[in-house]
């Protein structure tokens, strides 16, 4: 009182005093919420009784003085409103100060209020108030009701406020139920009087012919469904007794029936349909679900409802379908189920097809059939999120039968469909001219797709690969640019190409252009003159002898035409013979099963960099595509590895071999230092796969990689080492190669681990170690067996094993050779190894007799010395 007092004898000081009470009543209720959240021993149980005595004391006084305050003046009141809002507290009290300015503001404050708390009861304190408050709770029901009655009485017809005050009483009677009392603000009275004024609140007056396709009465008649769904589950006669001389009851049930049977458009026929059918097949949860989602517009509804909810509306659809007849709940049913419906939001068969229970083919079937197979239908519900859900519930029915399961959408009818899409129509997204084909096209191949991933068995699946899922994809991401209501499409469809073909969402996320000059040209460059252009340039007299304006035209015709067909052409072509004859057919599947293929084609097309680049940007795609292919038909994980490995290094070995040899270039380029003359795109794809896949370099040097191929890949692509402990483990084991064999694998380790030491120390030095000591082991093939020629020694293929270890030797020795004398670690080994050659070259030539041999053992010690020299002349030799 001493406050109202300060404030009425000095308006100026209102501001700070109210100011003052917030505060305190923030730093109590902040410091309540603390309290609460602290774990609190028996020692401290007194002390913190009384706190939190003291802390209720404040926050009590703190809105007691404030609604003093308030009762000054209305403007005061507005002031005091603004001002508790913007804090964010005292919720009851501002909700008390609306009902008492009568105020629809009163409405749209428990709603924001409501909904907040319909996620977390804790984030808002109305609810709690409300809860605790009895008064306060029938308060705000004698209000909104009280107002619904005012508006239909006074011919108030606003849409808007009507939606708003049922929306509020819906939310009211939800949260606090309707109480229990014998007043206009609760129980019967408010139930009839509540259920009469929305009912009345907006008459219906639209026939049920050309009906529009939206209506502006909508969201008022679906708040009134929901309002009155909401009054029965919280209106306990309702569950205990179906009688209908109980004028709640009946109240409640001519609102819920008279909006139920006379829809004012289509959005509201579908709406009712959806009603009519979960109280046909009494799919309670689903009913609570859409009435829960209409009435906080929120898509999360099943993760707010309450566990008492469902007892309720269980009980509720038992009886409103009983008192309904089921003819009539048939016949709203049915109006969902029409081609003119549907076209605007297929929800209502997609709900009937998840609830089917029958076992055999029905009109459900009939009627995804009739929708997939009209292009105009299909072009209207494609940007509708409810036709993804159509075609999932569609497939779902149809596999939850007894075999045999054959599919809406056939391989050879969707192949067909594909052909026929005009791609370079769609180079700005979809258009209207196209958009019924392409909407046609997309919902069939979500169909099938979605089929494969429950069926993948079955004779009836199409074979993703042989579609153009990457273009459809980029087409829809490129719409949904435009219009966001690709999104939900588009994202079914990735989903679902990440199951099947995740190399090909992969290769999009991966992606980019080449060339952004050829973005948006005025003329689209299809498959066939990429392919002539491709052939031209491979003649002796080209116009394009460096192949770079077909490699430019190939990427422009594969940014508008599916890939797998740009892809499968120019395949053709390069495999082609020389006088211009087609090869055999080749399909883009086998393609992907087999990618060595592309291994076979002439050397004109390697040699030229536009053909290569092409040539190599298709092997990428398809490596991928096989990838997944082996890794989803190997009968373990293993065999989908070793399989990996063996195709990449035969990958590698090819494009290594024609790099170094100079057999991509021409003419002067052959005897140009490697460095000089790389193909970017080469070591870009050889560095690639052995980054990728262990193993490869170990596979290439057991198999006997040539001298200048080990050069050229330790020049371009250091990431060889990380196969430096296979490596080493190969070396280790003398039974898993012959002498020869080691002694190459030996010098080729030990190239790779002298020049990428600084990658990796101690790979690299276990490597140098493990190749010294095969060096050594392989002295007395070197030089040979004393008392007998050396040509004696032979490998089973009639190579002279002693050539081979002598070029092995000299070449490891040259390898030391480049060591820094300032790496240490490497010198020490060095020095130690050639130490040890230099004594058995001694004592070789102190027992050897012939020239030959001891003309061969200086000529080793002489090597060593060069090397030793290298090093700094660490040793005296």
């Amino acid at each position: 009182m001493l406050i109202k007092a300060m404030a009425a004898n000095c308006p100026a000081a209102t501001q700070g005093l109210l100011r003052g009470c917030v505060s305190a009543y923030q730093l109590a209720d902040k410091f309540e919420t603390m309290s609460s959240n602290t774990a609190i021993n028996h020692i401290e149980e007194v002390e913190h009784t009384g706190k939190s005595s003291q802390i209720k004391d404040i926050i009590r006084t703190s809105v007691e003085v404030v609604e003093c305050l308030a009762s000054l003046s209305p403007t005061v009141a507005m002031h005091v409103i603004r001002i508790l809002k913007k804090a964010n507290v005292m919720d009851g009290l501002v909700l008390s100060l609306l009902i008492k300015r009568e105020s629809t503001d009163a409405a749209s404050y428990l709603i924001d209020k409501l909904v907040l708390s319909s996620g977390a009861t804790d984030t808002s304190r109305l609810y709690k108030e409300l809860a605790e408050d009895k008064e306060l709770a029938e308060n705000a029901r004698r209000f909104i009701s009280q107002r619904m009655i005012i508006s239909y009485k006074a011919d108030d017809i606003n849409l808007d406020k009507i939606s708003l005050l049922t929306k509020s009483y819906t939310l009211l009677v939800y949260f606090i139920g309707v109480g229990s009392g014998s007043s206009d603000g609760s129980g019967s009275k408010l139930v009839e009087d509540s259920m009469n004024a929305i009912r009345l609140m907006a008459p219906l007056h639209c026939s049920d012919t050309n009906l529009p396709a939206k209506y502006t009465n909508d969201d008022p008649y679906k708040n009134a469904m929901c309002a009155a769904i909401v009054t029965c589950c919280r209106y306990p006669p309702i569950g205990d007794s179906s009688d209908r001389s109980v004028p709640a009851v009946k109240a409640c049930l001519e609102c819920f029936s008279s909006h139920l049977l006379h829809p004012e458009s289509i959005e509201s026929v579908i709406f009712s349909s959806r009603l009519s059918g979960f109280l046909i097949d009494g799919d309670a949860k689903s009913l609570l679900s859409v009435v829960y989602g209409t009435m906080l517009s929120s898509s999360n509804s099943n993760e707010c409802q309450k566990e008492e909810d469902v007892p309720q509306i269980t009980s509720v659809c038992h009886w409103l379908s009983s008192e309904i007849e089921s003819d009539q709940l048939k016949t709203m049913h049915s109006r969902g189920m029409t081609m003119t419906s549907l076209a605007h939001d297929p929800i209502v068969a997609a709900e009937a097809m998840r609830r089917s229970a029958i076992q055999t083919t029905n009109e459900l079937d009939d009627l995804a059939k009739s929708i997939l197979s009209d292009q105009d239908t299909c072009a209207k519900i494609i940007k509708i999120s409810s036709a993804v859900t159509l075609i999932k519930e569609s497939v779902s029915m149809l596999v939850r039968r007894p075999e045999p399961h054959i599919p809406i959408v056939l391989p050879l009818s969707l192949e067909r469909l594909a052909q026929a899409l005009p791609w370079k129509e769609v180079m700005n997204g979809i258009q209207e001219s196209t958009s019924h084909l392409f909407s046609q096209f997309i919902l069939q191949l979500v169909y099938a797709l979605e089929f494969l991933k429950h069926q993948p068995d079955s004779p009836f699946v199409v074979s993703p690969r042989s579609l153009p899922l990457k273009e459809t994809l980029d087409l829809l991401d490129l719409s949904g640019q435009k219009d966001s209501d690709y999104k939900d499409l588009h994202t079914a469809l990735k989903d679902l190409c990440s199951v099947h073909c995740p190399d090909i969402v992969k290769a999009i996320q991966q992606e980019e252009s080449d060339d952004d000059e050829l973005v948006g040209g005025k003329h689209a460059i299809t498959p066939t003159m990429v392919s002539e252009a491709i052939r031209e340039c491979l003649n002796e007299d080209a116009v394009d002898p460096s192949g770079l304006r077909a490699e430019r035209m190939f990427l422009h015709s594969r940014q508008i035409f599916p890939q797998l067909e740009v892809d499968t052409l120019v395949v053709m072509e390069m495999l082609s013979d020389d006088d211009n004859s087609r090869s055999k057919y080749f399909s883009y599947v086998s393609l992907c099963k087999d990618p060595l293929l592309l291994l076979k084609a002439r050397a004109s097309v390697w040699k030229l960099r536009g053909t290569r680049r092409i040539l190599l940007k298709i092997l990428d795609s398809l490596m991928l595509a096989n990838e997944c292919i082996a890794t989803e038909q190997s009968s373990s994980q293993i065999v989908a590895q070793d399989y990996l490995t063996s195709r990449d290094a035969i990958i590698v070995r090819c494009i290594v071999f024609a790099c170094q040899s100079g057999f991509t270039f021409s003419g002067c380029e052959n005897e140009v230092i490697p460095r000089a003359r790389h193909c970017a795109l080469c070591v870009s794809i050889v560095q690639s796969i052995i980054l990728k896949r262990r193993g490869v370099m170990t596979v290439l040097i057991r198999q006997g990689l040539p001298e200048k191929c080990i050069d050229w890949i330790v020049e371009f692509i250091p990431d060889c080492l990380s196969d430096g402990p296979i490596i080493t483990a190969l070396l280790s084991d003398k039974s898993l190669l012959s002498a020869t064999e080691r002694l190459n694998a030996a010098s080729a380790g030990l190239q790779i681990a002298v020049a990428h030491y600084h990658l990796d120390e101690s790979i690299a030095k276990e490597l140098v170690v493990a190749s010294m000591n095969v060096l050594l082991d392989s002295f007395t093939l070197v030089v040979g067996p004393m008392g007998i020629p050396v040509s004696v020694l032979r490998e089973e293929n009639g190579q002279d094993i002693t050539s081979i270890c002598k070029t092995e030797m000299f070449h490891m020795l040259k390898t030391l050779s480049t060591i820094s004398p300032k790496n240490i670690d490497l010198k020490n080994e060095a020095c130690s190894t050639l130490s040890k050659i230099s004594a058995m070259c001694k004592s070789e030539n102190a027992a050897s007799s012939t020239p030959r041999r001891k003309a061969l053992l200086k000529e080793i010690w002489e090597r060593c010395l060069f090397v030793n020299s290298k090093l700094g002349g660490a040793l005296q030799l």
